[in-house]
């Protein structure tokens, strides 16, 4: 069982790596055009300033060409898509915790044993849910506006250890 988890575990991670990098590449092309569009616009006064701002006014930007302007539609969708995963994921949790962990601990027919190993079953997932649902998507919806979503990853590193915790 143990083992089954730690392949899982794993294999998530493998996933995840493997969607950040493909992410990570989009929103660099994405970012690539919006400081292209910034120049542009700095060059021509008689335009709008692109400013963080008004990023999600650009889609009434010009862009050279198609393929630009796919890979920035491909991009603030999938900050999107970024965004409502955070939200399911904070909704799972909490589900978890109401629904598995606070009956499980209710469960007076539960045996002892299970119930004083509570911890080692649930683990820190209260402050898991807690840092994702109060601070964590809460950033992550400002950054959508602001187009900065790399800093809040950046910026809640420390945060991310409580998973080592979670995972003993």
């Amino acid at each position: 069982s143990s083992n089954n988890t730690l392949r899982h575990i794993r294999s998530a991670k493998s996933k995840v790596d493997s969607n950040w990098t493909k992410f990570s590449e989009r929103l660099r092309t994405a970012e690539k055009l919006l400081e292209k569009k910034r120049k542009e616009s700095a060059k021509e006064p008689d335009r709008e300033s692109l400013t963080d701002a008004s990023v999600s006014s650009m889609e009434s930007l010009d862009f050279e060409t198609e393929a630009e302007h796919t890979a920035f539609r491909n991009t603030k969708s999938l900050t999107q898509e970024l965004v409502n995963t955070e939200r399911k994921y904070v909704e799972d949790l909490r589900d978890i915790i109401t629904g598995y962990k606070e009956e499980f601990e209710s469960q007076a027919k539960c045996p002892k044993h299970l119930k004083t190993n509570t911890s080692t079953i649930f683990g820190n997932i209260e402050d898991i849910y807690h840092f994702h649902n109060k601070i964590f998507l809460g950033e992550l919806e400002k950054a959508v506006e602001s187009n900065t979503i790399g800093s809040v990853f950046c910026n809640n590193i420390a945060n991310f250890e409580m998973y080592a915790t979670y995972c003993k």
